[in-house]
C-alpha cells in the first residue's frame, strides 16, 4: 500500500508498506543537481552529496559510519543532473535510526573549511579517475555536443577549476538555495507503517524552513556540434544521437521500445550487428533520457579501434535510418517482454521500488502505478514504432557526434564525422 502526506513546511513523505519483508529502504530525495548550478557552482551538488557524510553538529564522519554500520544498515548517496539522493537500507526495527541519521545529515552538517579543503582533494582525485575512462567521459562529451553551455551539458563531477576554487559561501549559498523542504521528498519502502514514518520525520525536519525558487530553469537551444576529442588511449568511444520526446510525452513508451530494438540487449540490431556478425566492437548499446517534460534525448555507443570507424559510422547510421521500413512484429514482441521482465524484476528490489516511488513524484506529482506501465507498453503498436522512427531518425532533429579517439588518430578519418548527418 502506498500513502502520501505533506508536512505543512512543503516536505513530502511516501510510504510502500510490504509487511512480509525485515527491512527498510529509506531515502531523502532533494530536487538539486547539476542543471541547477551557475557557471562557477559545476560540481557543487555532487561536492555537496560528499559533505554531507563528512561530520555534524553532533556526530563526526567516523561516528555516522560506525553507528550505521553497527546497525547492519548500508547507506550512501548519489547525484544526478536533477536530484541527488541520500539512502539507508535497514532492518526493519532500525528505522527510526535511518530517519535520524539522514535528517541529522540534512539538519546539522556542519561544512567544517578544514573538512571542505579535505573532499576537495578527494573529488579532484575522482575527477582524475574520471579522466582515466574515455568511455565515461565520451557520454559527457556528447551532453555538451547536445546542450553546449547550458547546465544540462556539462559534467556532474565538475571540473578540477570550479571545485578547486569552491569555498564555504559557495557551497552553503547553493545549500541553502535547494535544500529547502518543498525539493524535498522523503520515501520509506519495507515493512514499515505511514503514520509512524510520517511522525519520525516531522519530529525529525518539520522545523526545517526555506522556501522554493520560483526561477524556472530555461530549456536549452539545440544547437550542435560535432565534438571530437584525442587521448592517449587505444580505442576510440563514440556517440550520437539527437533530441527525442519529453517526459510527459505518451509516446515515451514507444521510444523505449524502439530505443530496446537498436540497442537494448544482446538481441538488438547494433549488438547482432556490429558485434555478433562482423566482430567490430565488444561494447554497443543505446540509451535515453528524460530532462524535461518535452525534451529527452537517444543516443548509441560503440567502442572500436580506429581503423573501423567508417564501417561502424555506416553500419549504424544504415540501421538508424532503415529502421522504419524494417522493423517487425517479431521485435516488437521481443522488447515487450523484455520490457515488462526488467519492469517486474526490479520490482522485487525495495530500494528501486524507493527510487521509483521517488522519481513519479519529483517529475509527475504523482505515482504511476506498474500497471499503467505495463498497460501502456502492450498498447505500442508496429506502426507507432515505424511512426516514431520515421519521426526520430530525420533531419527535424540534429544529429550529435561525440568521439574520444587514440592521440594518432587520422585527421581525414575524423572530418568524417563533423560532416555526418541523415543524408535526406
Amino acid at each position: 500500500m502506498i500513502e502520501k502526506s505533506v508536512l505543512p513546511n512543503g516536505l513530502t513523505i511516501l510510504t510502500e508498506s510490504l509487511p512480509h519483508l525485515r527491512s527498510v529502504s529509506v531515502g531523502l530525495f532533494v530536487e538539486a543537481g547539476s542543471q541547477d548550478e551557475r557557471p562557477n557552482e559545476r560540481g557543487v551538488a555532487h561536492f555537496i552529496e560528499h559533505m554531507l557524510f563528512k561530520g555534524t553538529k553532533k556526530r563526526s564522519a567516523k561516528e555516522i559510519a560506525e553507528i550505521v554500520e553497527a546497525s547492519g544498515s548500508q547507506m550512501n548517496a548519489y547525484t544526478t543532473k536533477d536530484y541527488t539522493c541520500y539512502y539507508i537500507k535497514a532492518l526493519d526495527e532500525h528505522l527510526e535510526l535511518s530517519v535520524d541519521i539522514l535528517s541529522e545529515m540534512i539538519r546539522e552538517s556542519t561544512f567544517a573549511e578544514e573538512m571542505i579543503e579535505r573532499e576537495k582533494q578527494v573529488v579532484l582525485e575522482e575527477i582524475k579517475m574520471y579522466l582515466d575512462s574515455p568511455e565515461d567521459m565520451v557520454h559527457d562529451l556528447f551532453a555538451q555536443s547536445m546542450f553546449s553551455d547550458h547546465p544540462l551539458g556539462q559534467s556532474i563531477i565538475g571540473l578540477e577549476e570550479t571545485v578547486s576554487a569552491f569555498d564555504r559561501d559557495l557551497i552553503l549559498g547553493y545549500f541553502q538555495r535547494m535544500y529547502v523542504p518543498e525539493n524535498m521528498v522523503f520515501v520509506a519502502v519495507g515493512n514499515v507503517e505511514h503514520e509512524a514514518a510520517r511522525r519520525l520525520v516531522e519530529r525529525n525536519l518539520g522545523e526545517l524552513s526555506g522556501s522554493k525558487s520560483q526561477t524556472a530553469l530555461e530549456l536549452p537551444d539545440i544547437n550542435v556540434t560535432k565534438l571530437i576529442q584525442k587521448k592517449d588511449i587505444e580505442q576510440m568511444h563514440l556517440v550520437l544521437g539527437t533530441d527525442t520526446v519529453g517526459r510527459s510525452d505518451n509516446r515515451k513508451y514507444a521510444l523505449h521500445l524502439l530505443e530496446s530494438i537498436i540497442g537494448g540487449s544482446m538481441s538488438s540490431r547494433l549488438f547482432q550487428t556490429l558485434r555478433e556478425d562482423r566482430g567490430l566492437v565488444y561494447s554497443t548499446y543505446s540509451f535515453h533520457n528524460y530532462f524535461y517534460d518535452d525534451l529527452g534525448i537517444i543516443g548509441m555507443y560503440a567502442g572500436f579501434s580506429p581503423g573501423n570507424l567508417e564501417v561502424v559510422v555506416d553500419l549504424t547510421m544504415q540501421e538508424l535510418k532503415n529502421i522504419k521500413d524494417t522493423v517487425t512484429e517479431d521485435e516488437l514482441k521481443r522488447v515487450k517482454e523484455q520490457s515488462k521482465g526488467a519492469l517486474v524484476f526490479a520490482l522485487e528490489s525495495p530500494s528501486s521500488r524507493m527510487t521509483r516511488l521517488a522519481r513519479n513524484e519529483i517529475y509527475y506529482k504523482t505515482h504511476i502505478s506498474e500497471e499503467h506501465v505495463l498497460n501502456e507498453i502492450n498498447k505500442v503498436t508496429l506502426s507507432d514504432i515505424k511512426e516514431l522512427a520515421a519521426w526520430q531518425f530525420n533531419s527535424v532533429h540534429q544529429l550529435a557526434v561525440a568521439v574520444m579517439a587514440p592521440s594518432e588518430s587520422d585527421e581525414d578519418k575524423l572530418s568524417v564525422l563533423k560532416s555526418l548527418d541523415w543524408g535526406d
